[in-house]
């Protein structure tokens, strides 16, 4: 990742309080969609720690506490352009930009180690973790009946090693390719609104397993740490959960939830939810609590637009 001085704290981070203007329209708009109010101080969970990279290289980090307080780490300086930035679990992160993919780790602290360079690698477009140690390399191409996908599966071992466990397959065109758990993937065409689902094998080996059609148009379309998916359209703030079945069925648990059009979401690893309000300010709910987002409270401090969460 030739992080040129990563060592080197290069700037501090904006780590400003909420106006408390926003707050409080946003905590009332979450009341009327179900969310409840924040728990007890025991009831919370634990830190969660987060990474933005802009594409001219700098990168912050900084973690998400327990209580709602964002607290910026370091910033430093990685090499420019990655195209894909995925967090592995545990601190690990794939870079990738043409057929180089290099992982790194974001540690407690807050600085990044380079693990490995891995070259020559599956060109893609989007590359998909499955799991902490399985990839998805889909790559978008145009067929004589329209654009087709190409996915290729691989593994990164523990001392970064890229291994292509695959050769191509040839996939439908998905604007969505969601990693659930235990393997399931769940795929989603926006245009066609046609879902469907398939499993990752430990081998690389993949099985289609079932077809959804007439889901509801969606922009977003999240997975939490236990499998379930959240499901926002980000125009007029239609919102609603499910699960992937074992089977690859699906089972809707919330539907028909209107926020307002504008906000953002964003899943943290542990079991939250960070949430943009589009009046100004975060708030961060658990999620799921019986399929959907519960025990919101704001957060003091910012977490960068833009950021995922490494652990």
């Amino acid at each position: 990742m030739s992080h040129r001085g990563v060592v080197a704290l290069l700037t501090g981070m904006d780590a400003s309080t909420q106006t408390p203007s926003d707050i409080p329209t946003a905590l009332a708009a979450l009341s009327a969609a179900g969310v409840t109010a924040a728990p007890p101080l025991e009831a919370a969970v634990t830190d969660a720690q987060w990474l933005v990279y802009a594409s001219s290289g700098v990168t912050r980090t900084g973690t998400l506490g327990a209580l709602g307080a964002a607290i910026p780490q370091q910033t430093f300086g990685l090499d420019r352009e990655w195209f894909n930035v995925v967090p592995l679990g545990g601190g690990r992160v794939a870079f990738q930009r043409g057929d180089l993919l290099t992982v790194g780790e974001v540690l407690p602290d807050g600085s990044c180690v380079d693990v490995r360079d891995n070259h020559q690698v599956p060109i893609n477009h989007s590359l998909v973790a499955v799991g902490a140690d399985m990839v998805i390399s889909y790559l978008v191409q145009t067929g004589p009946h329209g654009y087709v996908g190409r996915a290729i599966i691989g593994r990164i071992r523990p001392d970064g090693a890229y291994v292509q466990l695959s050769e191509s397959h040839l996939w439908d065109f998905w604007t969505h390719i969601v990693p659930v758990q235990d393997g399931l993937v769940l795929f989603y065409n926006a245009e066609t609104r046609l879902a469907a689902t398939g499993r990752v094998t430990p081998d690389g080996g993949f099985a289609d397993l079932q077809n959804h059609p007439g889901f509801d148009p969606w922009t977003h379309v999240l997975p939490a740490a236990d499998g379930t998916l959240f499901f926002f359209h980000k125009p007029s703030g239609a919102a609603a959960t499910g699960r992937v079945e074992a089977d690859g069925g699906f089972t809707n648990l919330r539907s028909g939830t209107p926020f307002l059009g504008g906000w953002g979401f964003t899943p943290t690893r542990d079991g939250r939810m960070l949430i943009a309000p589009p009046q100004g300010g975060q708030l961060v709910a658990r999620f799921p609590v019986d399929g959907w987002l519960a025990d919101a409270r704001p957060v003091a401090g910012r977490v960068p637009p833009g950021a995922v969460f490494v652990r």
